[in-house]
């Protein structure tokens, strides 16, 4: 069963098959490999609403420093935060069980972002070609043997900025990858109700909205009036790694429903090296506080069903999904409106 999570896992990537037939002895973790490491698993609620094993994750002791090996999380799980918990929780077994030794990651490029967001140090490379791609290597990582994964979270500072700040706000990018959908079935022409469902797709594809005309932060200025606009800005260091923007008692917005206790999340970005690292968690904090500053006693955020893990991290913050609008967007007919609300007083 874990084998067969590492290949699945390996797959999501898009990898040809022949490179991922050349990898099968790689990802096999038979009875010796787990007598010899630390195996560690995941265990959850599966898409099917049953317990499995959503993931793993392996650390061999190697003297000097650990390694940090198998990380794998089940495709229809990804996203959720669980291969940031198997790392947290490695982490904290490598501490525990020899003192202070940094601990190596040798990862495949898809999760060097993934890595570098949780606080590891790109420290080299090794070089791995294959069929097609002679250049390709492996990125290795290293984190500190006495720093934790929050590391990066812990520094993180969330600002309010001008509108005039639009142009660098807008340069941390909001594309993500679809790799699932929420299906949507409406059994006895809707009067059975409405059944979310999540299917992994054969093939994912990249979701840029700021490409889509008009709906870039730098098309608001034409569009809209900013008076009561909050941005928000999150800050590693002296770094930008995500942004929010908040409306709140903006006459004409349709979102805000004619309402002045409704605030309206109408924009959260993170920098793809830095997600999974409770950035947008801190975001989406000040951006309620925001709100009830200024007298809203409800939050109200869109989002698509061709982003699973956002409807996750929603529901997760604690926000009930009030609204499905299946045919919101004409030009866009495969994507579904979820409209999400959490009462914040």
């Amino acid at each position: 069963m874990l084998s067969a999570i590492a290949r699945e896992a390996k797959a999501s990537w898009g990898y040809p098959p022949v490179w991922l037939a050349q990898w099968a002895p790689a990802l096999t973790l038979d009875a010796s490999y787990i007598a010899r490491h630390r195996v560690y698993v995941a265990e959850g609620e599966g898409s099917d609403g049953g317990e499995r094993v959503l993931g793993l994750c392996a650390l061999a002791d190697h003297g000097a420093a650990w390694s940090l090996e198998h990380v794998w999380v089940r495709r229809a799980a990804q996203g959720r935060g669980v291969g940031r918990l198997l790392v947290e929780h490695a982490l904290a077994e490598a501490r525990a069980g020899g003192g202070v030794r940094p601990v190596h990651v040798e990862s495949d490029p898809h999760a060097a972002a993934f890595y570098a967001g949780l606080g590891a140090r790109r420290i080299g490379a090794v070089a791995a070609p294959m069929p097609g791609a002679p250049a390709r290597v492996l990125p290795i990582f290293e984190f500190d043997g006495s720093a934790s994964t929050h590391t990066l979270a812990a520094a993180i500072e969330v600002t309010e900025e001008p509108v005039s700040a639009l142009a660098e706000y807008a340069r941390v990018p909001i594309s993500f990858e679809v790799r699932q959908v929420l299906h949507i079935a409406a059994p006895d022409r809707g009067l059975g109700g409405l059944v979310l469902t999540v299917r992994d797709l054969h093939a994912s594809y990249i979701k840029d909205y700021d490409a889509i005309p008009g709906a870039s932060p730098l098309d608001w200025p034409a569009r809209f009036d900013l008076t009561s606009w909050t941005l928000l800005a999150a800050y590693a260091g002296d770094r930008r790694v995500g942004g929010a923007t908040v409306v709140g008692d903006a006459a004409g917005l349709d979102m805000l429903e004619g309402r002045t206790d409704l605030a309206v999340l109408w924009d959260l970005r993170v920098a793809p090296d830095a997600r999974h690292a409770g950035v947008g968690s801190a975001l989406l904090g000040a951006a309620e506080r925001r709100a009830m500053t200024h007298g809203a006693r409800s939050m109200k955020i869109e989002t698509q069903n061709i982003n699973v893990p956002a409807c996750r991290f929603y529901a997760r913050q604690g926000y009930t999904l009030g609204s499905i609008h299946r045919f919101a967007n004409p030009t866009l007919p495969d994507e579904a409106q979820l409209l999400w609300y959490k009462d914040l007083a």
